[in-house]
């Protein structure tokens, strides 16, 4: 089954990430776009304080579901933890 792999990471890291998520020979592509986090849980510097917000590189990826851990275990090594992840199942996928 595919799989959407969303992970947020600090823009900082975002070079870390592509490298390694470009060594993952079982994934093919992938998309990333900036983002603005908000909320309590968020580790802000005091100017994201005063805005109410945090910058953050949010990564999609597809892969199939077997892959999942080994790649969150590359991305842990690679480029560190704290970073939050989602996985969602598909109901479908495919190119028009």
């Amino acid at each position: 089954m595919i799989v959407r792999l969303t992970v947020d990471i600090a823009p900082s890291l975002e070079e870390d990430m592509i490298d390694c998520l470009l060594g993952f020979v079982q994934l093919t592509s992938f998309s990333s776009y900036e983002i603005r986090r908000h909320g309590d849980g968020e580790m802000l510097s005091t100017l994201e304080k005063v805005t109410g917000r945090a910058l953050a590189i949010r990564f999609d990826l597809l892969l199939d579901e077997s892959f999942v851990e080994t790649l969150l275990g590359e991305i842990k090594k690679s480029v560190g933890i704290g970073s939050p992840y989602s996985v969602m199942s598909l109901q479908e996928h495919g190119v028009l």
